[in-house]
């Protein structure tokens, strides 16, 4: 699981999921918050039409000010890559005002 390579990785600085059909984004984000090394900054996924569903504006935002409450050394990079580049989740407004309001203060 996660936890564990997070566990054993206490270095980890960066990661990639390439779960196109199971991936739970709520569960994803809590465990990186909680179990992620101190070092780490970057998650990396790549989705399908699946995971749209999941990215709403109050999850991201609940994971940045989570992540913001977190001891860390660097900002939190979150890079979201479309399989076959169909949809752009970043069309979604509110979520690119949330990202903008944690990159001002660092998070």
């Amino acid at each position: 699981s996660l936890k564990n390579i997070f566990d054993r990785c206490r270095h980890l600085e960066s990661i990639k999921i390439c779960d196109k059909y199971f991936l739970n984004l709520k569960e994803l984000f809590d465990i990186i918050v909680k179990y992620s090394p101190k070092k780490f900054f970057q998650l990396r996924i790549y989705y399908d039409q699946q995971i749209e569903l999941q990215l709403i504006p109050e999850l991201l935002e609940s994971f940045y000010i989570n992540w913001g409450n977190r001891i860390s050394q660097k900002s939190f990079s979150l890079i979201i890559i479309d399989y076959y580049e169909k949809n752009n989740l970043m069309k979604n407004h509110e979520n690119l005002e949330i990202i903008e309001n944690f990159i001002k203060p660092g998070v």
